[in-house]
C-alpha cells in the first residue's frame, strides 16, 4: 500500500476551503504534496489562527499568528510564504 496521499484527496480538501483549482498544480509542484496536505489538514484543524489585522491595504493581511506582541506584519512585510493559512483568511476577507 502506497503512503502517498492521492493527489485528488489534496485536490478535493484545496477546493473544499475555497481556493482556485486553476492554482493547485502550480502550487503542488513547487510545494510538494506532503507539505501541501499538511497546511490544508493545519486549515481544517485550526491549529493556528493569523492575527489577520489589515496591514498597508486591504489586500494585505498580518501573518503572525493571533496574540502576538508588536506590530502586524503583512505578506509584503517578510516575503511570499505560500502559506495556505493566510492565503485561505485572505479568501474569507480576513475574517478569522
Amino acid at each position: 500500500m502506497s503512503t502517498n496521499t492521492p493527489s485528488y484527496m489534496i485536490l478535493d480538501l484545496w477546493m473544499a476551503f475555497g481556493f482556485d483549482s486553476l492554482e493547485f498544480n502550480a502550487y503542488i509542484t513547487e510545494q510538494g504534496p506532503c507539505h501541501t496536505w499538511g497546511k490544508l489538514l493545519d486549515i481544517a484543524r485550526g491549529i493556528r489562527t493569523p492575527c489577520a489585522q489589515q496591514v498597508d491595504n486591504e489586500d494585505n493581511w498580518c501573518v503572525l499568528v493571533e496574540g502576538h506582541e508588536g506590530p502586524c506584519y503583512g505578506q509584503d512585510d517578510v516575503g511570499a510564504p505560500n502559506d495556505l493559512l493566510v492565503k485561505y483568511y485572505t479568501l474569507k476577507g480576513g475574517v478569522v
